[in-house]
């Protein structure tokens, strides 16, 4: 038999649930059924630009229904290159839409621990409502990350991002436990972008603006440095700008590749 699994206080709602609405009296025989009923939780590998926000889709495979879980994410290996996003309240960033967890409307909590290097989320719904069984993947849920700023130089540019088991629980109808496993996904943050001023992974005029405006009516400063040392002579001047417009407009040579090296704390969101 399956040990009941308890889901922050609401135990004693699960066990009302049922496939119909309605409690049965005693939980299904499940011994020898682990590998069928076992619920798969995965996270895809992911690139991402410095200094943006990123949505990262955590997928379900359930072969059997799924009334309510908690689930605790962490991330292992650099905790610079990525972190949870979290507000100001100390909760994370999470969207249900077009995906699973939006079967369970009563309840859904995202919490942020360690400043951002962990989130545990938790979801349920009200009597009846569950995640119906499904031999695919298919969105759960998707949690926001900030990417940090990292120089050019630091190679330490991947962040791995694991479900742990010891935290984390899934209940079927009955409010009894479903055996899970996870598969982590890595999220890779990209090299800077020679000419990329504003930090959204693309050379156009709009960085020839924000690399004025930096330079000379103190507007914010570049996410990294490297991107916007243009001619690559190790400082950043009119000349980068010169150099930018040139490549842009009038077919000049591409921007190289900076040595000046520096990334900015106001670029952590």
């Amino acid at each position: 038999m399956r040990s009941k699994v308890v889901i922050l206080c609401v135990t004693g709602v699960l066990l009302l649930l049922g496939l119909n609405g309605s409690a049965n009296s005693n939980p299904p025989d499940l011994v020898g059924k682990i590998d069928s009923d076992t619920v798969d939780i995965a996270i895809e590998d992911y690139t991402a630009y410095p200094g943006t926000e990123k949505w990262i889709t955590v997928w379900m495979k359930n072969p059997v229904p799924v009334a309510a879980y908690q689930l605790f994410f962490q991330l292992l290996a650099s905790l610079d290159a990525a972190r949870f996003s979290c507000d100001s309240t100390g909760y994370c960033f999470i969207d249900t839409a077009g995906c699973s967890a939006s079967a369970l409307s009563r309840t859904m909590s995202c919490v942020c621990m360690g400043n951002g290097s962990a989130v545990n989320i938790v979801g349920f719904g009200n009597i009846g409502e569950f995640i119906p069984p499904s031999p695919d993947y298919l969105c759960l849920f998707k949690i926001r990350m900030d990417i940090c700023c990292i120089p050019d130089a630091d190679t330490l540019r991947e962040t791995l991002i694991s479900l742990w088991p010891g935290g984390s629980s899934l209940s079927d109808t009955l409010g009894y436990d479903i055996p899970l496993r996870d598969h982590m996904g890595g999220l890779l943050v990209w090299w800077s972008v020679p000419g990329d001023a504003n930090g959204d992974s693309s050379v156009n005029a709009v960085d020839v603006v924000f690399l004025i405006n930096y330079l000379f009516i103190g507007g914010p400063e570049p996410c990294v440095c490297e991107a916007v040392d243009c001619n690559n002579d190790g400082v950043i001047n009119a000349v980068d700008v010169v150099y930018l417009i040139n490549y842009l407009f009038i077919h000049g040579p591409a921007p190289l590749r900076g040595s000046v090296s520096c990334w900015h704390e106001d670029c952590w969101p």
